[in-house]
């Protein structure tokens, strides 16, 4: 709120020489000039031409000067000067050819093309104020000249045209050539979930193929002298090579659920007699591979917790035989469950509801099985 004073233009100008005053200060410091403010407060400079939206330099230096150091004011002072020119509607292209970069950074993507260039910037600096630069310094020349950044756009583009994809092509991992003999299953991914199958086909004589790309996940594998082949099982030709065509079973076991979506795909397109044993991290994904018709699937932790609930049980005091028929029987309805869900399994409301129902169904089957 403004309160009305006396004084009237008399005042005002008595306030405009005191600001002049303490603008100007001491007289016997040189004063500043627009090219040095424009060269040595650059950042200052280019923040008030952003905001104040006007490209002209010794304006934006001229309204820092006047504003005392005071961005705000300054941008506040170029905005109301662009206010009363003339708008003709018209712009300026930027050659992009002719742009110097001097600041590349991405915090997204750490091998971006072309690599990154940090430039001019405060990111690493100490904040500590420099005693150095009280007056009289001369900064050393830059690991990078004018030369140098004026090529900049130049060496961009032939980094992106020549170098980036040479490195690209010898970074591309080098999946083994498969040279099994012809096994009846085919595992894809043998982490801890694939290895725990293959285990059990070992001990009963099966043979089979196992696929992993994780490079760091095959050399550990084979370390204790197990064979597994470092490639993408979602590729149909190291599928194909795999003996996929001739193969009875395709175990999938990845633990990258959309890896185990695709490799699903394209082996019901390329390999259509081959049936196929899928992991699944959840009810979700469950249904997924139901809409996918494939021939069996296991949910990620579903069987381990109910072992885990019926020592829960024993522990607590429950006798064994009622603990496993307990386990049993929130496994046959849940998986019964999943089935009748599936049908609605994208419809939340009808879903939501079902699961209550079914909630209520499996507590009125243990209460039935509770001894009298």
């Amino acid at each position: 709120m403004y309160v009305a004073v006396k004084g009237g233009e008399r005042a005002i100008d008595n306030a405009h020489r005191l600001l002049a005053h303490e603008r100007r200060g001491n007289r016997g410091v040189p004063e500043l000039t627009l090219s040095q403010i424009s060269e040595q407060l650059s950042l200052a400079v280019d923040r008030v031409m952003s905001e104040g939206s006007l490209y002209d330099r010794e304006l934006a230096a001229l309204a820092i000067k006047q504003a005392r150091g005071d961005l705000i004011e300054a941008i506040f002072l170029v905005r109301a000067f662009r206010a009363t020119l003339p708008r003709f509607g018209a712009t300026e292209a930027v050659d992009t050819g002719a742009m110097h970069v001097l600041r590349r950074i991405s915090s997204t993507f750490k091998d971006i093309p072309g690599g990154q260039i940090l430039g001019p910037t405060f990111d690493y600096t100490h904040r500590l104020l420099d005693p150095d630069l009280v007056e009289g310094f001369v900064p050393d020349e830059p690991a990078v000249a004018a030369a140098s950044m004026v090529a900049t756009p130049v060496l961009f583009a032939a980094s992106e045209t020549f170098l980036v994809p040479r490195l690209a092509r010898e970074q591309a991992p080098a999946y083994d050539v498969i040279d099994a003999e012809q096994t009846p299953v085919i595992i894809c991914g043998f982490g801890r979930f694939g290895q725990i199958v293959g285990r059990v086909l070992r001990m009963h004589g099966i043979a089979f193929t196992a696929l992993e790309r994780d490079p760091g996940q095959v050399a550990v594998v084979r370390r204790f002298g197990i064979k597994v082949y470092f490639g993408d099982p979602t590729r149909p030709d190291l599928l194909r090579a795999a003996g996929a065509e001739q193969a009875k079973l395709l175990i999938v076991a990845l633990d990258d659920m959309d890896a185990v979506l695709r490799t699903v795909d394209m082996a019901k397109r390329q390999f259509p007699n081959l049936a196929i044993l899928a992991r699944a991290r959840n009810r979700w994904y469950s249904h997924l591979l139901l809409d996918r018709e494939v021939d069996g699937l296991v949910r990620d932790t579903f069987h381990s917790s109910l072992w885990l609930a019926r020592m829960a049980l024993v522990r607590l005091g429950i006798a064994e035989d009622a603990a496993e028929r307990a386990v049993a029987l929130f496994r046959d309805h849940d998986e019964r469950t999943l089935l009748e869900q599936h049908a609605i399994y994208r419809d939340d409301q009808q879903l939501i509801q079902s699961q209550q129902q079914a909630a209520e169904e499996l507590a009125t089957l243990f209460e039935a099985d509770r001894p009298s």
